[in-house]
């Protein structure tokens, strides 16, 4: 029981602390990788995984699948 209320007080914490984040909007290269990035806004694992991490127009040098992934 003890391990529990610590966890629930960590996952509150963390809650409490990046939810004045969450109304922000994309910075920086999130616009690109993120917002303008078609292959994250569906859950086509073969795509991800196959997908540069940049878009084109970007210069795709960088191959990222887990980090796609986790944005999709």
């Amino acid at each position: 029981r003890t391990a529990l209320s610590i966890f629930a007080a960590c996952a509150a914490v963390a809650i409490l602390v990046t939810s004045a984040s969450l109304p922000n909007g994309f910075v920086y290269d999130d616009v690109w990788i993120v917002e303008r990035n078609e292959v994250v806004h569906h859950l086509d694992f073969g795509e991800l995984l196959s997908s540069p991490f940049w878009p084109e127009e970007r210069g795709n040098v960088m191959w990222r699948p887990v980090a796609l992934s986790a944005f999709a």
